[in-house]
């Protein structure tokens, strides 16, 4: 989800530059959710289990991520390190349950 500093750093794995970039805000992400129908039984910002984890080597060789990404993952990952570090992109795990 979009994080309180703003842009993203492009790469991402969903976007080479912002003009497919869709990420929200938690706040506004979770209102949709709810306009839905649903009902947020959790809610969790997990972005620090992800700052500084991994890396290229992490991958194993053999991976979606690998396969599809090619040549262009090590400037992802790199990018998305950033965006956590820098608050760009937050991380969110959530349980909902639609009545």
């Amino acid at each position: 989800m979009a994080g309180p500093v703003q842009p993203v750093i492009f790469p991402v794995m969903w976007a080479r530059d912002a003009s497919s970039h869709f990420l929200r805000t938690p706040d506004a992400m979770r209102a949709v959710m709810e306009a839905a129908g649903f009902r947020v039984r959790v809610w969790d910002d997990i972005t620090h289990d992800f700052v500084g984890a991994g890396g290229m080597d992490a991958i194993p060789p053999q991976s979606a991520q690998r396969i599809i990404m090619g040549d262009a993952l090590p400037e992802i990952v790199r990018a998305g390190h950033r965006n956590r570090e820098e608050g760009r992109m937050l991380s969110i795990q959530a349980i909902l349950d639609r009545p």
